[in-house]
């Protein structure tokens, strides 16, 4: 059967992405050609260049704390984290270095932030073609491209039809892991707001204690106004920082999504069930694994007639 994958972003959510694929290969289906954005990008290189079974594994089994601890803060300026934890996980699951070793072929799709212009990446270094595909402005410092700084491909393709198409003919079956992706208001009460934001105040405050003394005059005005974010009431009703960066990102992919899916339909659309996992949720992986083979299973019935 001819058909290729375009796996959307979605945050956690895209860990459903390993779990189609998993299903799939266990039926023996195979896709010819895969094109990722975000975390489709992540998922589609373990898959077309690494270790997907091991891959789940981990997913599977990653804990809230393991998924916190991936997470490498850095003193706000091009983003929260630095991505570096997690992109040397990634590379324990890689087989291959460069993208056009990968197979099937893979596209992977970011934004170049001095311009906004998509880049479709075909050739090249396959961690820094994931890295830059994963920046989601603001949480993640940008990748580099050929020296060039990159934001997260859901900024241009948050569902990557069209990169999935132009790899070659047959089918594209799109996986959208972003719906309804806007959290509640009542979600972010309680002991269910995100962790990463405790998290992130905890090391930030601790950086600012070792740093303090040496901190000079820009420095420490950026520290006392991180102070107050530090500070700030714990009864607030409006989100957090890495709560609106998210919220903004998804107001933005749900209008471009779709835009393009009305441009460029795929020929069959799945949306695994992920909708009560919310986008840092990743220590929720057995759920998002478990909702992607759902999906499978639906896809093998319809995938005589989607691949034609």
């Amino acid at each position: 059967m001819d058909f290729g994958l375009a796996l959307g972003a979605g945050g956690a959510r895209g860990l459903a992405h390993a779990g189609l694929l998993r299903g799939l290969l266990r039926a023996g289906v195979r896709p010819r050609r895969v094109a990722g954005s975000s975390i489709g990008a992540l998922v589609g290189a373990v898959f077309c260049g690494g270790d997907l079974e091991g891959f789940c594994r981990w997913a599977a089994d990653l804990s809230r704390l393991e998924a916190l601890r991936l997470a490498d803060p850095v003193f706000p300026r091009a983003g929260l984290l630095e991505g570096g934890r997690l992109m040397e996980t990634l590379g324990e699951f890689l087989r291959v270095r460069r993208l056009e070793d990968c197979s099937p072929p893979l596209a992977v799709v970011a934004v170049r932030a001095r311009d906004g212009e998509p880049l479709v990446l075909t050739h090249g270094t396959l961690l820094d073609a994931v890295r830059a595909s994963i920046a989601v402005p603001g949480v993640l410092t940008p990748g580099l491209w050929e020296g060039q700084p990159m934001l997260d491909g859901a900024l241009a393709e948050p569902l990557p039809v069209g990169p999935c198409r132009r790899l070659g003919g047959g089918a594209v079956v799109a996986v959208d892991v972003s719906r309804d992706l806007l959290e509640p208001q009542a979600e972010r009460n309680g002991d269910t707001a995100s962790p990463l934001t405790g998290f992130l105040k905890d090391n930030a405050a601790r950086l600012l204690t070792a740093l303090g003394p040496r901190l000079g005059g820009g420095q420490a005005l950026a520290a006392e106004l991180l102070n107050r974010w530090l500070e700030e009431d714990a009864g607030d009703p409006l989100p957090s920082i890495v709560e609106t960066i998210i919220g903004a990102l998804g107001i933005a992919q749900r209008t471009i999504k779709a835009e393009r899916l009305r441009a460029d339909p795929p020929d069959h659309l799945l949306a695994p069930a992920v909708g009560h996992i919310r986008f840092l949720d990743f220590h929720r992986g057995a759920e998002a694994l478990a909702a992607g083979e759902r999906a499978a299973d639906d896809l093998l019935r319809v995938l005589p007639n989607a691949a034609g």
